[in-house]
């Protein structure tokens, strides 16, 4: 058997003992003894055992330290896309809110008035709605704010 194919066969059985529960050195060692008992990379695990071992344990606790680091990453954008949504849906709320104030022929002042909120704070979201259309649908006028 070519050297790749045994190679690929004894990785495999690794990742078979350890979906199984069993331990990576464990595995590791499992994996080898298969592969000499079926021939299979025989000699080279014989002379090199201790070597494939050492090089395995690393290149699969790097698999998997890698692993854990992306699985975090994504938690992290998982976190902050809930938060970027969140304030985009705060920010439509507030666009609606000024867009029925505004239909009600409210002005600034007394917008910000009732919102609690300064006129600086204010004065983009009412200059938006009147620049596209008091009964433009609030994310369009969303994406022109950003």
């Amino acid at each position: 058997m070519p050297f790749n194919r045994g190679y690929a066969y004894f990785v495999e059985k690794v990742r078979e003992y350890q979906a199984n529960g069993v331990e990576l050195d464990d595995a590791l060692t499992h994996a080898m003894e298969d592969c000499v008992s079926e021939h299979i990379l025989e000699e080279f695990f014989k002379t090199r055992g201790d070597e494939v071992r050492k090089v395995m344990h690393f290149d699969m606790t790097w698999e998997r330290r890698e692993g854990l680091i992306r699985e975090e990453e994504r938690a992290e954008g998982r976190i902050e896309g809930r938060a970027e949504g969140r304030s985009e849906g705060e920010t439509i709320n507030l666009i609606r809110l000024v867009q029925h104030k505004l239909k009600r022929g409210k002005t600034l002042p007394k917008i910000a008035d009732e919102m609690e909120e300064t006129e600086e704070a204010v004065r983009p979201i009412v200059e938006a709605v009147q620049a596209k259309d008091v009964d433009c649908p609030a994310e369009e006028i969303f994406a022109h704010l950003k």
